[in-house]
């Protein structure tokens, strides 16, 4: 069976914000039709995405996938995995580079690893 992280984020839980049991919930449900078991949750609440080094729970994210041998890391959106685009890419590569495991953002149904997504994930983010 493939195995799936969750990463969740929220820095200021507002109404219109998806909260953190909302996300993972979601993710849970998208790694199921994945085929996959989520093995582990990781949650930063009420911390900015602006910089990933400041999200401890997005570092242990990142380093679990590497030592686990994870299939999936499954977020809510880009805005969740990051929030300026050079971290996003930097984060992405990182995840990449042994090739495991994909990135699966929620709520944008784009295959990341083509060329011409990488144009309309720029258009995507905030």
């Amino acid at each position: 069976m493939k195995r799936a992280v969750i990463y969740a984020r929220v820095s200021k839980q507002r109404e219109e914000s998806v909260s953190i049991e909302a996300q993972i919930e979601h993710c849970t449900a998208r790694a199921t039709l994945l085929g996959a078991t989520v093995i582990q949750v990781f949650m930063d609440e009420g911390i900015s995405g602006r910089e990933a080094r400041n999200r401890r729970a997005f570092q242990r994210a990142k380093a679990f996938c590497e030592a686990a041998n994870v299939d999936y890391f499954i977020s809510w959106s880009t805005s969740r995995f990051a929030r300026n685009l050079m971290e996003l890419f930097t984060s992405d590569a990182e995840l990449r580079a042994g090739d495991e495991p994909t990135l699966d953002l929620l709520t944008q149904r784009l295959d990341f690893h083509e060329k011409t997504a990488w144009m309309l994930r720029s258009l995507l983010e905030e």
